[in-house]
C-alpha cells in the first residue's frame, strides 16, 4: 500500500489555510489520475491504492476546512471512493464514483476566493508546496545509491510533480505576472524538475539523487520569491 506522507506538519495561521487546503485538493487529483493510469494498464492493485490515497494521505489534512467550509458531501465523496476502491478491483465499479469525486473536488478548489486563488504569489506558493512534496516522496522511496525501494512512492512523487504542469498551464501568464522572462524561466525550470523523473516506471537504480531535485525547487523558489511569492 501507498506510504503516507504526512503534510506540512506546521500550525496553521489565517492566511496559510487557503494554500494548504487547494495543495491538498491537488495532490488528491493527481492521487486519482495516477489511479486511472494504473487501472487503465492493468494494475489493479496499484490503481486501488491510489483511489484510497485521497482519504487516507490528503483528507485529514483538510477535513476540518471542508467542515467550516459546509462541504462535509465532498468529504464523503472522498471516503465513498476509498471504501468502494477498498471492496473491488474493477475500474468499471468505480469508475462513476472517480468522475463525481474528481468533479467535487474541481469545484471545491473554487470556494478559494477567486481574488486569492488567481493571485500569482499563492499560486507560486502552491506550486512550490506541491513540488516539495514531490521530493519528499522521492525521498522516501529512493535510497542514498540511487536504489529505488518504493515503486508506489516513486510514482507518486512522479504524478505530484507532473500535476505542477497543469498548474502553470491553467494559470499561464499568471506566475509571476511581472516579467515575462522570468515567467518563461520558472516554466523551463519547472520542466527540468519534472524531466528528472525518468518515464513511468522506475529504473532499478536512478542516477537522480535527491540533492539535484532540491537544487531545482531552491531555483524555482528564488524566482517566484522575487516577485512577493
Amino acid at each position: 500500500m501507498l506510504r503516507v506522507i504526512e503534510g506540512e506538519q506546521t500550525a496553521l495561521g489565517a492566511e496559510d489555510e487557503p494554500r494548504r487546503f487547494y495543495v491538498e485538493l491537488m495532490l488528491m487529483r493527481a492521487q486519482m489520475r495516477l489511479g486511472r493510469e494504473f487501472y487503465r494498464v492493468g494494475d489493479r492493485d496499484a490503481g486501488k491504492a491510489h483511489f484510497i490515497a485521497p482519504a487516507e494521505a490528503h483528507l485529514p489534512e483538510v477535513r476540518d476546512s471542508l467542515i467550516d467550509r459546509g462541504l462535509e458531501r465532498v468529504a464523503e465523496r472522498i471516503e465513498d471512493l476509498a471504501d468502494a476502491a477498498r471492496e473491488t478491483d474493477s475500474l468499471i465499479d468505480v469508475q462513476d464514483l472517480y468522475a463525481t469525486t474528481r468533479m467535487a473536488i474541481r469545484r471545491t478548489q473554487r470556494e478559494v476566493e477567486p481574488s486569492l486563488r488567481e493571485d500569482a504569489g499563492f499560486q507560486g506558493q502552491v506550486l512550490l508546496a506541491m513540488s516539495e512534496r514531490a521530493v519528499r516522496q522521492f525521498e522516501a522511496a529512493v535510497e542514498d545509491e540511487g536504489e529505488v525501494v518504493d515503486q508506489l512512492a516513486w510514482c507518486v512523487s512522479r504524478v505530484y510533480a507532473r500535476h505542477g504542469e497543469r498548474l502553470l498551464d491553467t494559470f499561464e501568464g499568471l506566475l509571476p505576472m511581472s516579467d515575462e522572462a522570468r515567467s518563461a524561466e520558472l516554466v523551463d525550470s519547472h520542466q527540468r524538475f519534472v524531466d528528472l523523473w525518468p518515464g513511468r516506471t522506475p529504473p532499478e537504480r536512478l542516477n537522480t539523487i535527491s540533492a539535484d531535485l532540491r537544487a531545482v525547487l531552491e531555483a524555482m523558489a528564488e524566482l517566484i520569491e522575487v516577485d512577493g511569492g
